[in-house]
């Protein structure tokens, strides 16, 4: 073979070498982008099916609409929850009415919940503000269904408005019901979980613990007792 014909074919099969690593190349890159696409296209889905089980936006007329919902509370946590939203610009509503304080060294009027444990916040439900708003300190969560939250009616807001902007007595309904699964949350029970039983007067409950077919009653103050959430009950 004469040095042309072995220069000749020395070429043709660097030809070859260089087209099949150029169809390998162009075959990784394709498999390459491939896998970026579909990552893309999970991690697209997984972010919606997150967004979803946070909340869906209130939409009128293809805008957004800002309505009033019921937030649940840690006990005694009211005032913070308040205040933690109002500092994130939200508009929030926590409606207090004026009693007379139950300790005996106190002879004041001072204003307390008028359902303790809950709060009134003013939102569009965008997933942003949804979670800035379940992520104060203090906040339980949305009072709502499976479907999520539930917006309560202006009107409601503004009645409870009304009625909390003077000084006159507010009656409300009874905390408790018999049967009810309660905690007691302060005091000398404290962490005591049992059954409301029924209202004794000046404030005081009595609760009951069963065990063995047999129960045991304890005589707490009103205020120490908070709602187990069905949850727990």
């Amino acid at each position: 073979m004469s040095n042309a014909e072995v220069f000749s074919t020395f070429v043709k099969g660097r030809r070859q070498t260089t087209q099949k690593i150029e169809t390998e190349s162009k075959t990784a890159v394709f498999l390459l982008y491939s896998i970026l696409d579909v990552r893309h296209s999970i991690l697209k889905t997984l972010m919606n099916d997150k967004l979803n089980m946070v909340s869906k936006p209130h939409m009128t007329n293809g805008r957004l609409t800002h309505l009033w919902y019921a937030l649940h509370t840690k006990s005694r946590f009211e005032n913070v929850v308040h205040d933690g939203l109002a500092k994130k610009s939200l508009e929030v509503f926590l409606p207090k009415v004026l009693v007379r304080s139950k300790r005996r060294d106190r002879k004041v009027m001072i204003r307390v919940p008028i359902f303790p444990g809950y709060l009134f916040v003013k939102t569009d439900l965008t997933p942003h503000e949804h979670i800035e708003i379940v992520k104060t300190a203090g906040v339980v969560r949305f009072i709502g269904n499976k479907d999520g939250p539930i917006s309560i009616p202006q009107e409601t807001v503004e009645s409870l408005k009304i009625m909390v902007s003077g000084n006159q007595p507010v009656t409300t309904g009874q905390r408790f019901k018999k049967g009810d699964r309660v905690t007691v949350v302060s005091g000398p029970f404290t962490g005591v979980s049992g059954f409301f039983v029924r209202y004794k007067g000046k404030g005081r409950v009595i609760v009951n613990i069963e065990a063995l077919g047999q129960y045991a009653g304890v005589d707490v103050n009103e205020d120490d007792v908070e709602k187990l959430p069905k949850i727990f009950a």
